[in-house]
């Protein structure tokens, strides 16, 4: 009996193991823009994926990998001293810029990696708020150059049908004396 119940727990056990799921994450430094060409690792417990954009001796690049959950809600310089770290160099040479971190498997994407994105995305942004700052404090009759666009044209206008009326007696005064 005691022999039944040692292998109906043995059974549990390798079932439990075999069942039991790792986190899957990318692993790869300058990731290709298409992820499924990237490195895959199988994290240990208490991990989360994340994608990292950073600077190394100022060379913009990124990073996806395994993090320990501890380093989730870490400040990117905390990030980049463990970074620095792992690439056995001192920590004032990597400058972490963006971080996120996510618990799904192959969660990060190629939006939380890339370097072009991440920067136009905020010089996007930056360039919107002084829009809307200057549209706030500047009101837009200000702006208003509807008068001086109209009195351009008109003047324009006015110039160009001089200009023909003059071609017009020049051919005139040419066909006067032509006959």
């Amino acid at each position: 009996m005691n022999c039944l119940k040692l292998a109906s727990f043995l059974i549990m056990i390798i079932f439990l193991t075999k069942t039991t799921h790792s986190l899957r994450c990318y692993d790869c430094t300058d990731c290709k823009s298409n992820m499924t060409l990237n490195s895959i690792s199988n994290c240990s417990a208490n991990s989360s994926c994340a994608g990292i954009i950073f600077s190394k001796n100022g060379y913009k690049t990124n990073i996806a990998l395994c993090l320990p959950s501890d380093y989730s809600n870490a400040t990117n310089e905390q990030v980049g001293k463990l970074l620095a770290k792992s690439f056995g160099t001192i920590d004032n040479t990597i400058k972490v810029q963006n971080k996120r971190c996510c618990n799904t498997d192959l969660c990060v994407e190629y939006t939380d990696l890339n370097t072009y994105y991440y920067e136009n995305n905020i010089f996007t942004t930056t360039f919107w708020m002084w829009v809307y700052l200057i549209s706030i404090l500047f009101p837009s009759e200000c702006f208003d150059l509807s008068n001086d666009t109209k009195h351009q044209q008109q003047q324009q206008l006015d110039e160009r049908n001089m200009y023909n009326q003059d071609i017009q007696r020049i051919e005139d005064v040419l066909a006067n004396l032509i006959r």
